[in-house]
């Protein structure tokens, strides 16, 4: 039996050799001469790809065909993967609840094929939608369930994404260790496979995680490592190049805050350190002088500290912060 996803995406992989710029055009055209079998399903998969962003609507339309069609011929991979198609399409319309619904039904049929990548990934994508709604628990929950099937069919792939998402997980829920220990296992198996974007997102949620933690030259060489396999992508992608270029900025906007911040307070310090004797014990003295009968006290002690007038104003503030100071 051909197996209908790699010949759909040779099929995409030759229409610009065929001189054929339009891959929806195409599809379409395809379609129109299509008989009713699993070929057909895996043409309306495409087209509900084709159509997410641009069109929902139609993305919908081509979408419950698929499903349809699917359960008419009991195809339960088609019926699988049109679920999932239709769980993501309510993800992007921010009807999570039906997005949550969706996926975990077509994460039961990929079980009963079985298909631990597909199940995994379906699963992956609920957790996601649990920690956005912030359900922490719960992501955690089945996160830990889609890694274990993952692991157990041994899905790198999708064990790196798993990972990655977990590291996006405990970031939010300030766990700052966990979330740099799922990030760097996902980041060494997407090295080790090549997955040069998936390893972007990962190098981005360990960015977050050291910038949270104002170590702004960690998050500035993570962030920067994703710009720069971002470049050196084929298929760019301008969004992830904006967010890169813009995270990247304002890291160098914090690093170089807290950089004069550091420079001020030591400015400070070393300003207080030279005035203590001159002022914090002059005031000092000036209050005990200030007894009963001795309301000329603070001119003979201007007279003999030879001190002008204006450095005997008390200023708290100045005293206060001198106190975090070192010497």
């Amino acid at each position: 039996m051909i197996n209908n996803w790699r010949w759909i995406r040779w099929f995409l992989l030759v229409l610009p050799v065929c001189g054929i710029t339009q891959p929806t055009d195409s599809l379409l055209q395809v379609l129109q001469r299509s008989a009713r079998d699993t070929h057909r399903i895996v043409l309306l998969h495409a087209l509900t790809d084709q159509f997410k962003k641009a069109d929902q609507d139609t993305a919908f339309h081509y979408g419950w065909q698929a499903y349809q069609l699917s359960k008419e011929l009991n195809w339960v991979s088609g019926e699988a993967r049109s679920l999932y198609q239709l769980g993501l399409l309510y993800r992007d319309k921010g009807e999570n609840d039906q997005a949550i619904a969706y996926l975990r039904q077509s994460a039961d049929l990929f079980a009963t094929i079985p298909d631990p990548g597909g199940q995994a990934t379906s699963l992956r994508r609920i957790a996601f939608l649990y920690s956005s709604d912030g359900d922490y628990p719960m992501a955690s929950q089945v996160y830990q369930e889609a890694l274990a099937i993952a692991m157990a069919g041994n899905e790198q792939e999708v064990i790196a994404k798993i990972l990655s998402g977990m590291t996006g997980l405990y970031r939010l829920q300030g766990e700052y260790d966990l979330a740099v220990k799922y990030g760097l296992q996902a980041m060494e198996l997407q090295e080790d496979m090549g997955d040069l974007e998936g390893l972007t997102y990962t190098l981005d949620r360990l960015g977050v995680v050291y910038k949270l933690q104002e170590d702004y030259k960690k998050a500035l060489d993570f962030y920067q490592r994703a710009l720069l396999l971002r470049q050196s992508l084929p298929d760019k992608k301008v969004s992830d190049l904006a967010y890169s270029s813009m995270v990247i900025g304002e890291t160098y906007m914090a690093l170089d805050s807290l950089k004069a911040a550091q420079k001020r307070m030591n400015r400070l310090c070393n300003g207080t350190n030279r005035q203590m004797t001159n002022q914090v014990l002059p005031m000092r003295l000036i209050n005990s002088a200030k007894l009963p009968g001795r309301m000329d006290g603070k001119k003979r002690l201007s007279d003999s500290f030879s001190l002008p007038e204006s450095s005997l104003k008390r200023n708290p503030f100045r005293v206060e912060k001198s106190m975090h100071c070192t010497a």
